[in-house]
């Protein structure tokens, strides 16, 4: 290779090189700019993902504790006793 051919060569890697740190910062903001939508869009997917599945219905039945069901029982035991129509048995004296 001759002087004026490795000249050349340099001369065209500087020039490279310049353009790259010229848009080396472009680049840089570029993806940050990307990420950040990115992350916008996620979030805003999951909110929409959340929101969509409070909507759902559910054919689980509501849990009844323990005291609820006990407190059920006794006032259906004491509905059935008030609203029996009284028989004969009943209605007859000593």
């Amino acid at each position: 290779m001759d002087a004026g051919a490795n000249l050349f060569l340099r001369y065209k890697l500087k020039n490279l090189l310049l353009q790259f740190v010229k848009l080396a910062p472009f680049i840089y903001y570029r993806h940050k700019l990307v990420n950040r939508k990115k992350k916008i869009n996620e979030t805003l997917k999951k909110k929409a993902k959340k929101a969509n599945a409070k909507k759902q219905n559910s054919n689980k039945p509501r849990y009844i504790s323990k005291a609820e069901r006990a407190a059920l029982e006794a006032e259906q035991a004491n509905g059935e006793q008030a609203t029996t129509p009284p028989t004969e048995e009943n209605n007859t004296k000593p």
